[in-house]
């Protein structure tokens, strides 16, 4: 699997300016290839295999909460979101892994390249094992998203009091400015969150049930997909399901017409 570190060529400098980026001869190092960005001449990202370095850390990665765990969390209480900027460093010793080569030479980050969704289930974990405590009575956390919820404000006050002695306690950074104070109702995860607990986004399932009708199989699987993620969408999906397994009935029989001919 390929993915991108999110900064191009030129910014590799400025990394190493910051310490970000170190120059060493680790035992092990991944291949680069440099990726134009759209719309630019000049700027590339750097597509760096991982593959075998996520194969290793797979099961140690952090799980999101489910849908019935926000729905039982949030009835009848308060709420407070608050940001952990995803800016964590990493032990020496561990850095060898993420080590890249580049033209001019070896390259290891001191910190999880970003852009991958790997990266964000390993800050996960990290966050989540910090604030084990107060989850999930308290605290839910979905990567560097972290909402507290109690059902008074005196109680919600001394969560929040808990939360931000464990954030300095272990250097988390917080993000003020997306840093929320005390609601009764805010969007987070996808979802409409409030004191009488966790529904989807009318206007994120009325952009989903508009969508245009496909018109091929291409379309009609991303249709299907992206419904599907809504139940009360997924009573549209079993005609465009039958549909699309129609077309692939009928296309793998082209196929096998086309090979019966030599073609």
């Amino acid at each position: 699997m390929l993915y991108r570190t999110g900064s191009h060529l030129a910014n590799i400098l400025h990394y190493k300016s910051n310490s970000f980026v170190i120059r060493e001869i680790p035992r092990q190092q991944r291949s680069v290839d440099p990726v134009r960005k759209p719309g630019t001449q000049d700027k590339f990202h750097l597509i760096i295999d991982y593959g075998p370095v996520t194969k290793a850390t797979a099961t140690i990665a952090g799980s999101m909460p489910s849908a019935a765990t926000m729905i039982n969390a949030f009835k009848a209480l308060r709420l407070l979101e608050v940001s952990i900027s995803r800016r964590m460093t990493m032990y020496n010793d561990r850095c060898e892994v993420f080590s890249f080569i580049t033209s001019d030479g070896v390259n290891t980050p001191k910190r999880v390249p970003q852009g991958a969704m790997d990266s964000a289930l390993h800050f996960q974990s990290q966050v989540q094992m910090k604030l084990v405590p107060l989850i999930p009575h308290s605290v839910l956390v979905w990567v560097h998203n972290v909402i507290l919820f109690a059902p008074t404000i005196p109680v919600l006050l001394q969560t929040e009091w808990k939360v931000f002695n464990i954030v300095e306690k272990v250097d988390f950074k917080l993000d003020i400015t997306k840093s929320s104070l005390v609601k009764t109702e805010m969007k987070w995860c996808g979802r409409l969150i409030s004191s009488v607990g966790a529904c989807h986004d009318p206007t994120r399932a009325n952009a989903l049930a508009g969508l245009a009708l496909p018109v091929s199989i291409y379309n009609t699987l991303y249709v299907i997909r992206n419904r599907s993620r809504i139940h009360f969408l997924i009573i549209l999906c079993p005609p465009l399901q039958k549909k699309l397994n129609s077309e692939r009935t009928a296309q793998s029989h082209r196929v096998e017409y086309r090979h019966f001919l030599g073609r």
